[in-house]
């Protein structure tokens, strides 16, 4: 890589994880005490490059600033702390504000040294994949990553010039995946209503009503 240089994540961003999800004992008794609504980003809520709604959790904080240091923001890179596959996606506006929790480590760029897409794309390749792999503490059932081990991983850092031209490719690759798969979306539920609409025609009898 012409010009570029290598960096630990510890020297190109903040890495952090959350507190423990409280348990339901817990929530009551914050619930009962006038505590302030939050959504808690579970481990479930990271999938395969991409960030899952049903994984976002209803919970309660004692207080603003009790979770403060664990909201997210957009951009940030969120990896699976404990899971049985390595798992990490980018959390776009839908995600801000949302509460981390100790199954998620949280790792926030500083643009200025790496563009946040650029990471999300070097973690989805086989080469980032394996050094997460590697950074892993695994067992028979699941990996487990750490904020130690996620600062000491070492990332390629291209020139910004280079990121800027990168992150443009990358981009435009997204928009074109995210209307095929509107595209996808619409003909499918187009062929759900003829298919489901021929049933019923069929049941019913041509122009008729059930019997």
């Amino acid at each position: 890589m012409k010009n570029g240089r290598q960096a630990s994540f510890k020297d190109i961003a903040e890495v952090f994880t959350g507190p423990p999800t409280p348990s339901s004992r817990v929530r009551t008794v914050l619930r009962e005490n006038g505590a302030i609504p939050v959504r808690l980003m579970t481990v479930a809520a990271i999938g395969d490059s991409r960030m899952l709604t049903a994984g976002i959790r209803a919970g309660f904080a004692e207080s603003e600033a009790a979770v403060r240091d664990y909201r997210v923001a957009a951009g940030d890179i969120l990896l699976a702390a404990r899971s049985t596959l390595i798992r990490c996606a980018m959390a776009s506006t839908a995600e801000q504000d949302c509460i981390i929790t100790s199954s998620v480590v949280c790792v926030r760029c500083n643009p200025e040294m790496l563009a946040p897409r650029l990471l999300m794309a070097y973690l989805e390749h086989p080469a980032g994949q394996a050094a997460l792999l590697a950074a892993s503490q695994s067992t028979t059932e699941q990996y487990s990553l750490t904020v130690k081990a996620v600062k000491a991983l070492v990332v390629p850092v291209p020139p910004i010039e280079v990121q800027r031209r990168m992150v443009a490719l990358l981009e435009a690759v997204d928009a074109q995946r995210a209307a095929a798969e509107e595209s996808v979306r619409i003909r499918y539920q187009t062929a759900l209503h003829i298919a489901v609409g021929s049933m019923v025609q069929d049941a019913n009898g041509e122009g008729g009503t059930s019997r």
